[in-house]
């Protein structure tokens, strides 16, 4: 679920508190050619607080939705959806500059690490002794294995400090993205936190009522089928998602869904390379979209270049009147999260808004969703 200020006319935009100064590399111009003013958020949106996410990546799966571009938005959740469909690029975007400094701190760590370990070893500041020797050895671990490994030892604030300063200088040396004063402050903050917080972090806000899912525990997170399926239970899903990284498909954009720019410039972009968007993540953010933002962002998502296949992803936290098939409302180590992952044919929800379908946020979560369980 993603924070209030998120959204369109909501979110205050935030002054330039210096000149920006230019992008050196393809990659870091794309970015900045993308991207609109930021605005500001009340939350620490450090890790997803969706557990239900292998509900929608089995139905992603159980439909045939691979390949083509994809479109997201908040953090590392993208990275297990971008392991299941494989698709050829990949945009996330974010009303929060945050977002893309700390997907620019993920494409820096993915650079460094060979392996899974060692990607968990410098995201949370925790080189653990007791780690299996060998390349081989490593990809074989089990999810369970892999936070065993990284559970052996306390962070160590040295190891934070150098982590920070080699992702600062590879964002800019090697990436070409120009970092701000406040951009070195925030990666500092993003990189601390994980440091401090390890396998425990999770969503942050000053309104939350509830403990969010920790990073251990979307990482545990099991389909219908009991499979792990985050992106660091799986070695084969991680190289995937570092090749992509590597070949700097996957594009942090600070937008607005509701915006002129991001969106449209990023469908403009799929559609240049004759590509189609093979699913869109939306998250809950339509929830706080109201009238002509709302009506924006529809405009946006007509738009995009899409075809008969292409889906939403979006998160439902009301209470249906039916179970759905991407619900997620039961016990989990000993917490309770009451919502659904609902997949949806982009298409028909454009033709659903022109009829008037849609009067409230409710019916989206009740209306046209894909059904991927029938026939089991």
């Amino acid at each position: 679920m993603l924070p209030l200020a998120l959204l369109a006319g909501v979110a205050t935009q935030l002054r330039a508190e210096e000149p920006r100064p230019a992008a050196t590399t393809d990659f870091a111009g794309l970015i900045l050619h993308l991207s609109e003013d930021p605005g500001k958020f009340h939350s620490d949106n450090f890790v997803s607080n969706e557990p239900g996410y292998p509900s929608a990546i089995e139905g992603l799966r159980a439909l045939g939705i691979h390949g083509g571009a994809y479109i997201g938005v908040g953090p590392e959740q993208n990275f297990s959806y971008l392991a299941a469909l494989q698709p050829e690029r990949a945009f996330v975007v974010d009303i929060r500059r945050e977002n893309t400094v700390q997907h620019l701190m993920y494409k820096a760590l993915f650079a460094a690490a060979r392996n899974r370990l060692e990607f968990l070893e410098l995201l949370l500041s925790r080189p653990p002794p007791n780690a299996p020797e060998g390349e081989s050895s490593r990809a074989a671990m089990s999810v369970q294995e892999l936070l065993t490994a990284v559970d052996s030892r306390g962070a160590s604030m040295k190891a934070c400090e150098q982590t920070i300063d080699s992702v600062s200088a590879r964002i800019e040396e090697n990436f070409g993205f120009p970092l701000t004063d406040k951009d070195r402050v925030t990666l500092r903050h993003i990189h601390s936190a994980f440091a401090e917080a390890g396998l425990s972090i999770h969503y942050s806000s000053p309104k939350a009522v509830k403990q969010e899912p920790t990073l251990r525990e979307l990482m545990l997170a099991r389909d219908t089928y009991g499979n792990h399926v985050h992106f660091l239970a799986s070695e084969k899903d991680f190289q995937f998602v570092k090749q992509l990284h590597a070949r700097d498909r996957i594009v942090p954009v600070t937008g607005d869904f509701a915006g002129r720019q991001a969106l449209r410039k990023a469908g403009e972009f799929v559609r240049d390379r004759g590509e189609v968007v093979s699913a869109f993540y939306l998250s809950n953010v339509e929830q706080y979209l109201r009238g002509a933002q709302y009506a924006a962002f529809v405009e946006n998502v007509r738009r995009l270049p899409l075809n008969d296949r292409s889906v939403l992803i979006r998160c439902a936290f009301e209470k249906p009147t039916q179970r759905l098939p991407g619900d997620h409302s039961e016990q989990a180590d000993g917490q309770f999260w009451p919502h659904a992952l609902l997949l949806q044919r982009a298409q028909r929800f454009v033709e659903l808004y022109d009829e008037g379908a849609f009067l409230t946020h409710e019916d989206l979560a009740r209306q046209d969703y894909l059904d991927w369980t029938s026939g089991r």
